[in-house]
């Protein structure tokens, strides 16, 4: 991997050199990697004529060949869905970074949401006759059941759809199945005492 890392370098500064070369100043990214996936946000049908001949270039320098079959091209937005780029094959969606992107921002926030869903619900149960206390069982959730809900709630909004699915399945876990909702509608006197539990 250190290898391949720098070997996709030499690719990595030649496309945001010419890339950004004219673009006005703008907080979105040219270029991306992490580990071996490369993403290369192009803008308009100027950069995408460049990129052929940046990878061109990076191949002919380093002997090495972009396979096409394993890469996709998402068009975003309105942009054309019969413009390709080096034959890349054209997608509707593709992974990039553990988030499924698609043209349409509210299909990708269902498609993501409802696949971070389900897996999450699957391993809260998968786990639920486990014996542990309640902090543990908040500690638990917390490190090893929404790790990625909480790293998919970073880019994109939940919908409540599915927080509340989410919300249910994540009591019944915490308080194994024996929680009671009610409203309290009398004001407590100085002689009750309130408990509350930090489940946060």
């Amino acid at each position: 991997m250190c290898l391949f890392a720098i070997g996709i370098e030499p690719l990595i500064r030649m496309s945001h050199d010419i890339l950004q070369t004219g673009r006005a100043t703008c907080s979105m990214f040219t270029i991306r990697v992490y580990a071996d996936d490369v993403v290369i946000l192009l803008r308009d049908e100027e950069e995408c004529t460049k990129l052929p001949q940046i990878l061109q270039t990076y191949s002919n320098a380093s002997c090495a060949q972009i396979n096409t079959q394993k890469s996709s091209l998402v068009p975003l937005g309105k942009w054309p869905v019969t413009h390709t780029v080096n034959y890349i094959p054209i997608k509707r969606e593709a992974k990039i970074l553990g988030i499924t992107v698609c043209a349409s921002f509210k299909e990708m926030v269902d498609i993501n949401w409802s696949i971070t869903s389900a897996r999450t619900r699957a391993s809260i149960f998968q786990h639920i006759h486990r014996t542990l206390n309640l902090f543990e069982r908040i500690w638990h959730i917390n490190v090893f059941c929404l790790s990625k809900l909480w790293y998919v709630a970073q880019i994109l909004p939940l919908p409540t759809k599915y927080s509340t699915v989410l919300d249910r399945a994540i009591s019944f876990y915490v308080w194994k199945g024996y929680f009671t909702s009610f409203q309290n509608t009398t004001t407590p006197t100085n002689n009750e005492r309130r408990f509350t539990a930090d489940c946060s």
